[in-house]
């Protein structure tokens, strides 16, 4: 009669993976003055996951403080962060081939760490001896963007990659102390925006 029945089948999935992070890093401070401070560092990173990358990534910051109660601040950094282990999909999208579980494409290339340069500045400043208020501003261009999606109804997030992205925000901060009170608040404005997504292509 044409009908078609549905063939059940057992997919077996033992992969395992070790995931190796290593690091090393040289910092160095330098008091220029009584006000003025900067802090200088070289890091080095390798990433041997799903993917090998690594990079070396140099920082530096100035810390000002042309009067008591006031402190400027303004760094860059470049920054090397791979994704995370336990969140990277484990299977090969292949075994579902021909099954109603099959994907739209079988494109899924490993999700990459991401490389960004960051910048910021901010001040601060010490309104009454108590309360202090202070401002910081930030942006990073970033390269293998990282991004978590959530892909069906399990509460389980994926890392992928966007080719190149951008983020940069401000950060109003208050604090109010007194020998028996502590009150901290912040109110943080933020943008993200990445363009072309280039790995876990599959889960789209």
């Amino acid at each position: 009669d044409g009908e078609v029945l549905d063939a059940q089948f057992p997919v077996t999935n033992n992969n395992r993976r070790t995931s190796w992070l290593h690091g090393v890093y040289l910092q160095n401070e330098w008091r220029v003055t009584e006000r003025f401070t900067i802090n200088a560092g070289l890091r080095g990173d390798y990433a041997d996951q799903a993917v090998q990358a690594g990079q070396v990534s140099p920082r530096i910051n100035a810390v000002w403080r042309p009067r008591d109660g006031t402190t400027m601040t303004i760094g860059y950094a470049r920054y090397f962060t791979p994704p995370a282990q336990d969140l990277i999909t484990p299977f090969t999208v292949n075994q579902f081939a021909n099954t109603t579980g099959a994907p739209p494409t079988n494109s899924g290339s490993a999700p990459r760490p991401e490389r960004s340069h960051y910048f910021s500045a901010g001040i601060s400043q010490r309104i009454t001896p108590q309360l202090t208020l202070g401002t910081n501003a930030w942006y990073k261009d970033a390269t293998d963007l990282l991004d978590l999606g959530q892909f069906g109804r399990a509460l389980v997030f994926t890392p992928f990659n966007y080719a190149t992205g951008q983020t940069y925000g401000v950060e109003f901060t208050g604090q109010w102390r007194s020998e028996r009170l502590d009150v901290f608040a912040n109110l943080t404005l933020s943008r993200a925006t990445g363009r072309n997504i280039r790995t876990s292509q599959f889960n789209f």
